[in-house]
C-alpha cells in the first residue's frame, strides 16, 4: 500500500482504530499466510502522540492484532531516531542503544526486536578517517532481542556495484570501503560542477586516479541512479541526476 505524498493513520489521536485500519485488516484476510508486514514509516500510519507511553502501547497493540489476523506474521516498523542518537560513541560514530528510537520508551519496551540503522562515520572501521559519514557503508546494531542473546558486534552493509547492499564482515571492509569512499567523494565533486563532464576530464583532474578507476566509480554511481550518461558525438557526458520534486494535491 503506497502512501507517497500523504498520510493515512491506522489509529487516531484518541487511540481508536480508523476506517483505514479496517480496510487493511480486510485486505490482509484476503492473503492468508503473510509472513511479513512492513509499516514504512510509522509516522505515516499513526495519529497518536509518539511521546506518550500509553498511546504508543495502544498503537503497538493494534499492530499485534494485524499480526494475529495474518497468522502470526512479523510486523516490521520503520521508525525515526531521536536527537540523542546523533551523539558520538568512543569511535566517533553514532550511538546505538535502546534510547535511539524517537519518542516514548514504549517503542522499545513493547517490541520483541529492535535494530538500529545508521551511516558509518568517524573511525568505526579501519580504512576510514575523520568524522565524516558515507552513504556506502551502513551499520545495523541489534539493541534488543527477546529471541536470544544480543550479538556482540554490529552488522555492516556495503553498497555494491549492482546497486544493492551486501552484508560484509568488519575485517573485510578495509580495501572495499576505501573504494566506496571515493565513490561518495566523486559524487560530491560532480554535484559541484556547473556543467556536464567526461571520464577523461575527471581523470585529468588527478583527484580520482586513472581513467579505468574513474570509469569504475562512475559505473557505481550509474547503478545508484544518481548520474546519467549521455552520448553526444564521440563524447559521453556525465551529469548528476537530481531527485524529483514531488507535488501532491489534497484529497477529498
Amino acid at each position: 500500500v503506497s502512501l507517497a505524498g500523504r498520510t493515512q493513520p491506522l489509529i487516531d489521536k484518541n487511540m481508536e482504530p480508523t476506517s483505514y485500519f479496517s480496510i487493511l485488516l480486510s485486505t490482509i484476510k484476503l492473503y492468508p499466510g503473510v509472513d511479513l508486514i512492513v509499516i514504512d514509516t510509522r509516522s505515516r500510519f499513526s495519529g497518536v502522540d509518539e511521546n506518550s507511553n500509553a498511546a504508543v502501547s495502544q498503537e503497538l497493540s493494534m499492530y499485534e492484532i494485524l499480526s494475529n489476523i495474518a497468522g502470526k506474521s512479523s510486523i516490521l516498523i520503520i521508525h525515526h531516531t531521536s536527537k540523542a542518537a546523533l551523539r558520538a560513541n568512543s569511535q566517533g560514530g553514532y550511538v546505538a542503544d535502546q534510547t535511539t528510537a524517537r519518542g516514548a520508551s514504549a517503542f522499545t519496551d513493547n517490541s520483541r526486536l529492535t535494530i538500529d540503522m545508521a551511516l558509518v562515520r568517524g573511525k568505526e572501521v579501519r580504512g576510514q578517517t575523520g568524522a565524516s559519514e558515507h552513504q556506502s557503508l551502513v551499520r545495523l546494531s541489534i539493541t534488543k532481542c527477546n529471541y536470544g542473546p544480543l550479538p556482540q558486534k554490529p552488522f555492516y552493509l556495503l553498497f555494491d556495484q549492482n546497486g544493492l547492499y551486501d552484508v560484509v564482515e568488519e575485517d573485510s571492509i578495509d580495501n572495499d570501503f576505501r573504494e566506496y569512499i571515493e565513490v561518495d567523494n566523486l559524487h560530491m565533486y560532480l554535484k559541484g560542477l556547473s556543467a556536464p563532464t567526461t571520464v577523461n576530464a575527471i581523470a585529468e583532474s588527478k583527484k580520482f586516479g586513472s581513467r579505468s578507476t574513474v570509469t569504475k566509480l562512475i559505473g557505481v554511481l550509474k547503478c545508484r541512479g544518481v548520474v546519467d550518461i549521455e552520448n553526444r558525438g564521440n563524447k559521453k557526458l556525465i551529469t548528476v541526476v537530481m531527485p524529483p520534486t514531488v507535488v501532491t494535491a489534497p484529497t477529498a
